[in-house]
């Protein structure tokens, strides 16, 4: 009913500017550190944050043109334990990434890392301790 529903909206077709089809495909990572306990709605506003400060950086790339043709596709992947998410961030220190660190105002500590976004990458550039991650 809601996608049948929604063409008719005057803004809807600007949802749309931009992508088409990229010949390379490009997707953005989010990590999520999942030891530290978080409700859903949480998560799900750390991983905007992320998502925002990852594209404020990248805006007006060339990769980030790729990425925008390409339909924007993002794969949110969580990170059991602080330890390996160390180990992730040494094997990939040659790629840009946003971090995103609590204020503690509610459900953790202040300082507390709760997700990390990536900036969009092609399937060559994917490293393996990305590969491995399961899906949130």
């Amino acid at each position: 009913m809601l996608a049948a529903a929604i063409p008719e909206y005057e803004d809807f077709d600007e949802s749309f500017i931009g992508q088409g089809s990229s010949n390379k495909r490009c997707i953005m990572y989010i990590l999520v550190n999942t030891s530290v306990k978080l409700s859903a709605g949480k998560i799900a506003a750390q991983v905007g944050h992320a998502v925002q400060k990852t594209t404020q950086r990248c805006l007006g790339t060339q990769k980030w043109v790729h990425y925008i043709q390409g339909n924007m596709p993002k794969v949110v992947l969580k990170v059991p334990s602080e330890e390996l998410f160390v180990a992730i961030l040494d094997q990939t220190k040659q790629i840009k990434k946003s971090y995103v660190v609590d204020e503690g105002r509610t459900q953790c500590l202040p300082g507390t890392v709760t997700a990390i976004g990536y900036d969009p990458l092609f399937d060559k550039e994917i490293p393996q301790c990305i590969k491995q991650l399961k899906l949130l």
